[in-house]
């Protein structure tokens, strides 16, 4: 209720000139300005609203994620429409939010070009016609016309040509521009920061400013220069009077006293100068300083606007990466119980697998036997049938056999005269 009678009070007092005019379009303005009003506040609540829903979802999909039981029944495929269709929401809300602050911007502009050029047709308007306005005398044009010099009389034709003091520019960029040339001596790294700090101006109008400025300063020297020397000659014609006028022998205590407020009346003006050159030093400086807080009010102002746009840049971008992360580990899980599910199956075979070929090893083992018994059955069944009768004689075994004598007796009836060999001719293995 207070913003409200604020905003109101607000209004009242931008509006003031209307209203004494004419209380209808006041009261049209400032309905006007409650409908608009209202219309951001709902298009507010309908953002939040779908912020909210769109938090409260993903939070959802966190929690399923994060618990392990409900994350082995999960349908991914549900999963990834779902969050399709978070990732298509938010992208419709700030397409619709980026179009909405265009349209705004847009007519802001053009509301601006419209109230400019009203301001430069009421100038206009309040502009008399066929009325020059004068130059304002110098105040070195108050002096004697004896000491308007030819420095003085450049000088002030100088400024009169060329806008004045501050080589028209605004005052407030003049001394800006006076700081940095004190500061940069190299005239590419004096021209490279003035453009820094006003991107607006170009190299050439820096170095005609510059140019400018270096002709005011030869300029101003020689005025002062001349002002100096009139006030020196000036002040040696005011002593030559006064020691003139003065006899040397009679001086009285009458003389004396002159002299002496004379020279109080030098001490004062001298004070008094000084103290007039000191206020508008002080408020050069102040004017300065209140320059410099504002360009740092407005300079703490863009860094907010900045830092405030990288939160959010850097929350949409967590929102991005967790869910990227989310598929991720549905994918691998969904991976895994796959895996898992075809392991078990070649478990399956692989059993089956070594059942059979156990079987098959002791079918085999069975029939090997069988197949032995069979034999030693067989071999048994033939010893049976031949009978041999041989009286046992262990002194036999140890006597020659007929078939070696033979060959004995073969050996020494036809012996055999072979060539002893050489060992170089000796067959090889």
């Amino acid at each position: 209720m207070r913003q409200k009678q604020f905003e109101f009070d607000e209004c009242s007092m931008l509006c003031g000139a209307v209203k004494s005019l004419n209380e209808n379009l006041f009261k049209e303005i400032f309905a006007f300005q409650e409908t608009m009003k209202a219309k951001r506040l709902k298009e507010r609540e309908e953002n939040q609203r779908i912020i909210s829903e769109l938090c409260g979802s993903v939070k959802e999909i966190a929690i399923d994620v994060q618990d392990s039981r409900k994350l082995q029944n999960i349908d991914i495929n549900k999963l990834r429409a779902r969050l399709k269709n978070i990732q298509e929401r938010i992208q419709s809300l700030r397409t619709h939010n980026e179009l909405s602050m265009k349209k705004l911007k847009d007519e802001e502009l053009h509301l601006k070009a419209e109230v400019d050029k009203f301001s430069n047709a009421m100038e206009n308007y309040e502009k008399p016609e066929e009325i020059r306005i004068t130059p304002v005398p110098s105040l070195k044009s108050q002096f004697d016309s004896d000491m308007r010099c030819e420095e003085i009389v450049k000088f002030e034709n100088y400024l009169t040509n060329n806008g004045g003091h501050f080589g028209g520019w605004d005052e407030e960029d003049h001394l800006v521009f006076v700081q940095i040339r004190q500061k940069y001596r190299q005239k590419l790294l004096f021209v490279k920061a003035v453009q820094n700090r006003f991107p607006r101006l170009t190299e050439d109008s820096v170095l005609k400013h510059e140019k400018w400025y270096a002709q005011y300063l030869k300029l101003r020297e020689k005025q002062r220069s001349a002002i100096r020397k009139w006030r020196a000659e000036k002040e040696q014609e005011r002593s030559k009077k006064r020691f003139s006028a003065v006899k040397p022998t009679a001086r009285t205590a009458e003389d004396d006293l002159v002299e002496r407020l004379e020279r109080k009346q030098k001490l004062e003006e001298w004070k008094r100068r000084k103290m007039e050159e000191k206020k508008l030093n002080e408020e050069e400086r102040q004017r300065i300083r209140q320059w410099k807080a504002q360009k740092e009010y407005e300079r703490k102002q863009l860094q907010d606007l900045k830092r405030a746009a990288v939160e959010v840049y850097k929350k949409e971008k967590m929102y991005k990466q967790s869910a990227h992360l989310m598929l991720q580990e549905l994918k691998e899980l969904k991976e895994r119980e796959e895996k898992a599910a075809q392991a078990n199956m070649l478990l399956k075979s692989f059993r089956q697998q070594d059942e059979t070929y156990i079987e098959r090893r002791r079918l085999y083992t069975s029939q090997k036997l069988k197949n032995k018994e069979n034999e030693a059955n067989k071999w048994r069944l033939i010893g049976r049938r031949v009978s041999t009768s041989v009286e046992r004689d262990p002194d036999r075994l140890l006597q020659p056999t007929l078939a070696w004598k033979d060959r004995l007796m073969s050996k020494s009836a036809e012996p055999i005269s072979k060539p002893i060999l050489h060992l170089r001719n000796m067959p090889h293995l």
